[in-house]
Formats: structure tokens, sequence, C-alpha cells
């Protein structure tokens, strides 16, 4: 790297290194930022009550007892390999049916993954009843078919309309007969292929109740008395309709909490023979079990898409090199290990104890002992090694007349001698480990990160006016004492060496070094990240590329120089030379 001026700032003095030349540094792994994709079609083995899922982020199929647990997975393999899984169906001997919308093909498999038949037929749902005859909504031909077990068909009824589609899914109920639906309706197949509206679920205002205008069914299931199910995907809801048609029963809604449902996306919905109501909930990765009348029984976890990050915004690493993350829009908090396996998740949508509302930091003690920032419940959590809830501590007393005084914890960061700190708007709280209050201070400015060396200093990265008068300054890094003393304000905006623009990440390394990301940027380069010493010397900067534009949310170093970075949606993972080395 090549010297390029020095200038005087505020505090300190920065050695401007230019960064035009700089190797980026090499990407490690990378995990979180999965396609979507979740448990998106399920089916019950009418023998013992196994149930299948098509778990969409691989593709593979999940195959699972009755009491949840994980049995196998699998995907075939050569050309019976799974493209786009997207209907699955078990018939009389336990073998299973998928539809491959990628393949445009229904294949059968033994319950652990073996091929045993395929048909051409570009099916997009699937059903097969207790005489194992084959019902298939072929999109192609906009027909439903139904075969006998020696693939004979034995009925056929023409769909004009309702027309097939993405949504389109089938159902049979205890006399054999089959409903289907698609867009905003729900019709019966009767025996001599005739076609009867059953639902509309969607109809003009007025003409039905309520509680069923505005429904969009993603998945049709009938139990022993004939009661139809319809997954909702509109609503996020599960409906539940008598014989007569009329609604019975509605549960569900929009959301993260057990119990809530988000069927974005889609979703399965299938009923055992003794009534357990199982429902595939896509868009949160889980297969969630209930009563006919909507009561929770369980819920069942394992899938593929349980890694997949919603916009992350806290990070942190232990002294193994697990990493932590504060899932911000999954409300929890999820541990992996270096390479991004996932070990284990805690918390739930809600303000009971160990639930959390879109925490925003997460802090590892060195007994493993882990501190939540836990902002919409105004809050601090603090919960054991183990993900157990142990505690929890509000702000102090705020003045009812000053708005910016509100405790919004948004960061979190622990210090030597059994201090953490808080970032919350424009204030730093320090607190002990038990959260007695121990003193704050302001700022000028919107606090985005906050960092503590060994020493005990404290780094916070701003995005708003110093509160140091001169020179005049938008971005910032603060540095203050332990107890909140002022001892430096480093930055000048812009985009050149050494200086920032809108700084958002500050971790601080073994040496005392402070990295900053910013959003300075060069083309086919990624946002950067510049590395001072002590004393505001620029040592490196590095563009990250291959990673998104905009810059980390948060960064974490561990002891074998590697730099954890929440970057997009997800988790990156860098080989991190100490400054000056060859990457």
């Amino acid at each position: 790297m090549k010297t390029a001026l020095r200038v005087a700032v505020s505090v300190g003095v920065a050695m401007l290194i230019s960064t035009a030349s700089a190797q980026s540094p090499v990407i490690e792994a990378r995990w979180g930022h999965l396609a979507d994709g979740g448990p998106s079609a399920i089916a019950i083995d009418p023998r013992n009550d196994d149930f299948y899922v098509i778990d969409s982020a691989i593709p593979a199929v999940r195959r699972f007892d009755r009491r949840g647990r994980l049995l196998s997975t699998w995907r075939g393999s050569g050309t019976a390999e799974l493209k786009t899984p997207h209907g699955v169906a078990i018939d009389s001997r336990g073998q299973v049916w998928v539809s491959d919308l990628g393949a445009q093909l229904v294949r059968t498999f033994t319950p652990d993954g073996l091929l045993v038949a395929t048909w051409e037929v570009d099916a997009i749902a699937i059903a097969i009843d207790r005489d194992d005859n084959v019902y298939l909504a072929d999109r192609t031909v906009n027909r439903v078919r139904m075969f006998d077990r020696s693939g004979v068909v034995q009925t056929t009824w023409e769909l004009s309309p309702p027309k097939l589609v993405s949504s389109t899914a089938l159902a049979l109920d205890s006399r054999r007969r089959a409903y289907l639906a698609t867009a905003q309706h729900v019709v019966r197949l009767d025996a001599g292929g005739s076609v009867v509206p059953i639902l509309n679920l969607w109809p003009p205002h007025g003409t039905a109740a309520p509680a069923v205008v505005g429904s969009t069914p993603a998945a049709l299931a009938l139990d022993a008395a004939s009661r139809l199910y319809v997954l909702d995907r509109h609503n996020h809801r599960v409906l539940r309709f008598g014989r007569d048609g009329q609604l019975e029963r509605a549960w569900g809604g929009r959301g993260v909490a057990r119990g809530s449902l988000d069927t974005t996306r889609g979703g399965g919905i299938a009923v055992s023979a003794g009534g357990v109501v199982h429902v595939a909930d896509d868009a949160n990765y889980r297969v969630q079990r209930f009563s006919a009348d909507g009561a929770l029984i369980d819920v069942v976890g394992g899938f593929t898409g349980e890694r997949r990050l919603r916009g992350p915004w806290g990070l942190t690493t232990d002294a193994e090199g697990d990493v932590y993350v504060a899932d911000t829009r999954n409300h929890r908090v999820v541990k992996f290990n270096p390479g991004g396996e996932l070990l284990a998740r805690w918390g739930w949508f809600g303000r009971e104890d160990g639930e959390l509302q879109h925490p925003e930091g997460v802090a590892v003690d060195s007994d493993g002992s882990i501190y939540v920032a836990d902002r919409g419940n105004a809050r601090i959590q603090k919960f054991d090694r183990n993900g157990a809830y142990v505690l929890q501590w509000r702000g102090p007393e705020e003045s009812p007349d000053a708005s910016a005084d509100r405790f919004s914890p948004h960061d979190i960061a622990l210090g030597p001698h059994g201090n953490v700190y808080v970032l919350a708007h424009t204030k730093v709280f320090r607190f002990d480990r038990a959260g007695t209050p121990l003193g704050s201070w302001r700022f000028v400015g919107s606090g985005m990160r906050l960092a503590t060396d060994a020493q005990g200093n404290v780094y916070v990265t701003s995005t708003a006016q110093s509160v140091f008068p001169a020179p005049p300054s938008i971005y910032q890094v603060y540095k203050f004492a332990a107890d909140g003393t002022p001892l430096a304000a480093w930055g000048t905006d812009g985009t050149a060496d050494g200086r920032l623009h809108f700084p958002t990440a500050v971790a601080v390394d073994g040496a005392g070094n402070i990295l900053v990301a910013d959003a300075a940027w060069r083309p086919g380069g990624g946002p950067r990240v510049q590395t001072f010493d002590p004393g505001w010397t620029l040592l490196d900067g590095k563009f990250l590329a291959s990673v998104n534009s905009w810059p980390p949310r948060a960064m974490a170093l561990d002891g074998r120089g590697r730099l954890f970075a929440i970057v997009g949606d997800g988790v990156v993972r860098f080989k991190w030379p100490s400054p000056g080395a060859k990457p």
C-alpha cells in the first residue's frame, strides 16, 4: 500500500493509506442467505401417522414420526433427484408420491427415498384415496385425472374454469370425493366427471360471512367427519368448514409466535386419523400441530430454512469461536459454529420472560451467559449458556418530557470488571451484570453500533453531528472511558482513505486496533472496512468483494484471525490477517 497524505481531525491524527489497490479478504464461509423456502407441503402415512414434509429450501423430503422426531431426509439421486418438489401424498403401502414441477414428473419412492416408479405428468397437486387411486391435477391440460393403482385413467374432470394455478390443492374425504382448491374457489369433483362449486372464498361484498371474505386457499384437508380445512394463504390462518359448508372455526394469524402462521409463500395442511391438524408453516420453517378446534399441540422444527436469517442486526462470538446472532425479524437469538452449522436457537415473538421483540444486540460473557438487547420490549434479557431465561432489566427512570431518553436498546457490549454497556439511540447506559444502573452519558447523534476494548474503553459509531466543535463532521467514531468520560472523536465525512461515510459497525481486536465498516464503495469491490491503531492512524483498508453493497450491520473478531460480519440477511466469515500482513 502507498501513503497518500496526512490530515488532522478533532482528536488524534489519521495517516491515510490508499485502499484503491487493497486486496479483498478471503470469504471462508457464509450462511443465512438461503433462498426462500420452507416446509411447503405435508402428508401423513395412514398406517402409523408418520408425516412427510417437502423442505423446499434444499429441496428434499423429510420424514418425521408421530412424535415429531426426524427420521430421515432424502432428495433422490441421479436422474431421480428432486428439482422443484411441490406436492406429496402417501399410499396404503407407505410409498411416497412426489410431484416435481421442475422435472414435470410424478415420482414414487420408498419411505427411505429409493425410487420405485416415474409418471410423466406435470402435476400441480396430488392426492391418494384409501384404495390407492391417485388423483393428479395436470396444469399442462388444466384437468384432474384419477388413476387406479395400475396407472389406468378411471375418471377425468375438465376444468374450465377454474384454472389450475400454483396454489392449487387436492384433498379427499372419507367417501372418496375429491376437493380441489384453486385461486379463490373450492370445488368438489364428483363421480362421472362433474365439477360442483362448494366455496367462493372471495365472493362479492355482502354475499358471505366476513370471516371468509378475502381468503385464498393454499392447501386443503378433510377429517374423518368430512369437515373441510382450508389453509388461507392470504390471511395466514386455518379455516374449518362443516359438512354444510358453514364456517365453524378459524385460527392462526400472521406472526412468528407459537400458534401464529406465515403462509406468504403458501404451505400445507393434513389431518391424521386421530384428528390432529398438521400445518406446514412455510415461512416460519416449522410444522405446527393443532387440535380440530385450533388448540396448539406442539411445534416441530428441523428444517433447512431455520438457518435463514431475517434482518439480523447484532452479532458476537464466544471463547470457542461460536457465533451468536440477534435474528431481529425472526425475534430470536441463533447460535452457529464458525462454519455456519446451527447449534441452538431460542426466543419467540412476545413480551413474556424469554420472549423477544426485534432483538438488535447480543453479547456473551466468559461464563457463557448471553445478554440480549430486546429493543421491542425496551429491556435487556439475560440467558444462561443453554438459552434458559435468567433475568431481565429495563432502563433507569426516564424523564417524562424527554423522548430521546427513552430506553430503546439496540446494541450491547460487555467490558471488564463486570460492566454491561447498552446503546440506546443518543445515550450509552452502564450496568453491572445483574442490571444495577451505574450511570449513563449522552452524545449528539444517532448511535449505530457499540464495542469495548480490553481496557474497558467504549466505542460508538454515530451518523449525526459531532458533539465536538471542530472540525464539523456528520459521521464519527466516539471513544469513551469506562465511566463515560469523552476521550476522542474521530472521522471526517468522505469516501477517501481514512474518512468515514455512514459508519455502521465497529469492532476492536486484541491489540486495540479499531475496525470500522462504512458505506464507501467501489464498483466490483463492495463496502469498506478500515483498520486504525488505538491513536487513529490508518493501518489498513479492505473492500469486501462478493458480498452485499451495503456495509456490515455488525462485526466481531475471534481469536483466530477471523472476522464475522452481518452483511445483508446473512453472516459472512472472512479470513482477516493482521494489518500489514499478506492475505
